[in-house]
Protein backbone atom coordinates (compact mmCIF):
# COMPACT_ATOMS: atom_id res chain seq x y z
CA UNK A 1 0.00 0.00 0.00
CA UNK A 2 1.35 3.48 -1.13
CA UNK A 3 0.22 6.04 1.50
CA UNK A 4 3.34 8.57 0.01
CA UNK A 5 0.34 11.07 -1.83
CA UNK A 6 -2.30 10.31 0.63
CA UNK A 7 -3.00 13.71 3.29
CA UNK A 8 -3.11 12.58 7.28
CA UNK A 9 -6.24 11.95 8.27
CA UNK A 10 -6.10 15.10 10.79
CA UNK A 11 -5.37 18.22 10.71
CA UNK A 12 -2.62 19.65 13.09
CA UNK A 13 -3.49 23.53 14.03
CA UNK A 14 -0.64 25.90 15.02
CA UNK A 15 -0.11 26.73 18.23
CA UNK A 16 -0.39 30.38 19.28
CA UNK A 17 0.65 32.18 22.28
CA UNK A 18 -2.23 33.92 23.72
CA UNK A 19 -1.45 37.87 24.12
CA UNK A 20 -4.28 38.06 27.21
CA UNK A 21 -2.23 36.68 29.94
CA UNK A 22 -3.66 36.56 33.42
CA UNK A 23 -1.32 37.49 36.68
CA UNK A 24 -0.31 33.83 38.42
CA UNK A 25 -2.53 33.22 41.20
CA UNK A 26 0.26 32.55 44.05
CA UNK A 27 -1.74 31.93 47.24
CA UNK A 28 -1.12 28.30 47.43
CA UNK A 29 2.42 28.38 47.35
CA UNK A 30 3.06 28.07 50.89
CA UNK A 31 1.19 24.82 51.27
CA UNK A 32 3.11 23.60 48.46
CA UNK A 33 6.36 24.60 49.79
CA UNK A 34 5.73 23.96 53.19
CA UNK A 35 6.16 19.98 53.76
CA UNK A 36 4.14 20.58 57.23
CA UNK A 37 1.05 21.85 55.99
CA UNK A 38 -1.97 19.28 55.78
CA UNK A 39 -5.46 19.79 55.40
CA UNK A 40 -7.88 18.18 57.73
CA UNK A 41 -9.38 15.23 57.19
CA UNK A 42 -12.49 13.98 58.83
CA UNK A 43 -12.93 10.06 58.28
CA UNK A 44 -16.66 8.61 57.97
CA UNK A 45 -17.26 6.20 61.48
CA UNK A 46 -17.18 3.12 58.99
CA UNK A 47 -13.61 4.27 57.49
CA UNK A 48 -12.26 4.32 61.44
CA UNK A 49 -13.73 0.79 61.60
CA UNK A 50 -12.37 -0.11 58.42
CA UNK A 51 -8.64 1.86 59.64
CA UNK A 52 -8.62 -0.03 63.04
CA UNK A 53 -9.41 -3.27 61.75
CA UNK A 54 -6.31 -2.84 59.08
CA UNK A 55 -4.01 -1.77 61.84
CA UNK A 56 -4.84 -4.63 64.31
CA UNK A 57 -4.48 -7.12 60.82
CA UNK A 58 -1.37 -5.59 60.16
CA UNK A 59 -0.06 -6.38 63.29
CA UNK A 60 -1.04 -10.21 63.05
CA UNK A 61 1.80 -12.36 61.79
CA UNK A 62 1.00 -13.08 57.93
CA UNK A 63 1.70 -17.36 58.92
CA UNK A 64 0.58 -19.10 62.04
CA UNK A 65 3.93 -21.41 62.04
CA UNK A 66 3.22 -23.67 64.83
CA UNK A 67 -0.67 -24.16 62.58
CA UNK A 68 1.49 -25.15 60.17
CA UNK A 69 4.01 -27.12 61.47
CA UNK A 70 0.91 -29.37 63.52
CA UNK A 71 -0.83 -29.88 59.80
CA UNK A 72 2.54 -31.03 58.53
CA UNK A 73 2.90 -32.88 61.38
CA UNK A 74 -0.52 -35.11 60.99
CA UNK A 75 0.22 -35.23 57.19
CA UNK A 76 3.14 -37.22 57.82
CA UNK A 77 1.71 -39.05 59.72
CA UNK A 78 -1.51 -39.48 57.90
CA UNK A 79 -4.11 -38.42 60.59
CA UNK A 80 -4.69 -35.39 59.07
CA UNK A 81 -8.74 -35.46 58.61
CA UNK A 82 -11.23 -32.95 56.61
CA UNK A 83 -14.36 -32.10 58.31
CA UNK A 84 -16.51 -31.71 55.38
CA UNK A 85 -19.17 -30.77 57.33
CA UNK A 86 -17.08 -27.36 58.43
CA UNK A 87 -16.24 -26.88 55.16
CA UNK A 88 -19.27 -26.75 53.95
CA UNK A 89 -20.74 -24.79 56.61
CA UNK A 90 -17.96 -22.29 56.37
CA UNK A 91 -18.62 -21.76 52.47
CA UNK A 92 -22.28 -21.40 52.97
CA UNK A 93 -21.50 -18.64 55.32
CA UNK A 94 -18.55 -17.26 53.67
CA UNK A 95 -21.76 -16.74 50.87
CA UNK A 96 -24.30 -15.51 52.66
CA UNK A 97 -21.67 -12.93 54.20
CA UNK A 98 -21.06 -11.80 50.68
CA UNK A 99 -24.39 -11.28 49.47
CA UNK A 100 -25.28 -9.68 52.54
CA UNK A 101 -22.25 -7.06 52.55
CA UNK A 102 -23.15 -6.54 48.71
CA UNK A 103 -26.59 -5.73 49.43
CA UNK A 104 -26.48 -3.88 53.14
CA UNK A 105 -22.40 -2.87 52.62
CA UNK A 106 -23.02 0.98 52.92
CA UNK A 107 -25.76 0.81 56.06
CA UNK A 108 -24.34 -1.89 57.50
CA UNK A 109 -21.83 -0.21 60.33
Amino acid sequence: MDIKDKPPPYKFEPISVNSKTRPVDHSMDKAFKNPNHSDPVQLSPLAKKVRAVHQHLDQLPDIRNAKVAEIKKRLDEGTYRVDTQKVAAKLIQEALMNDYWRDNGESAD
